[in-house]
């Protein structure tokens, strides 16, 4: 019976340990560390993320309906925390940048979206900009 308990104690705990994601967010630098890539990588399906690896990448977070407001790093990762806690999932999504788009930001390489109903290419190039200008 004692092994039995022991049994059940870590077949209850193992799960737990494979969801947990740490806590990956340092600070806002916009450079994905690995850990921040691999989640991302994990968390987003393949539509989300539009044949994109996160490795290496800086990323811009923008939220709101229309996607003009650009978000810390650190809040994205608050929301998806939350989510996987509750058993959800945000609307989020991915959307790899040009070279040409990736001068205009600045070096920026994705932005990835949440909480965003449309995102045209007029917001896109104002997003652009105010994160070339926030450097």
């Amino acid at each position: 019976m004692k092994h039995f308990f022991i049994t059940l104690g870590i077949m209850v705990s193992l799960p737990l340990f494979a969801q947990d994601m740490g806590n990956p967010v340092v600070d806002n630098d916009p450079k994905l560390t690995v850990a921040e890539s691999l989640l991302l990588n994990d968390y987003l399906n393949a539509a989300q993320r539009n044949g994109i690896d996160f490795k290496d990448k800086k990323a811009i977070f923008v939220t709101g309906n229309s996607g003009k407001e650009i978000s810390e790093k650190s809040a994205y990762f608050k929301l998806i925390r939350a989510a996987q806690q509750s058993g959800h999932q945000i609307a989020t999504s991915a959307v790899l940048l040009t070279p040409t788009e990736r001068a205009a930001s600045g070096g920026y390489d994705v932005i990835v979206t949440y909480w965003v109903k449309i995102f045209t290419n007029k917001t896109k190039r104002k997003i652009l900009k105010l994160a070339k200008a926030r450097g």
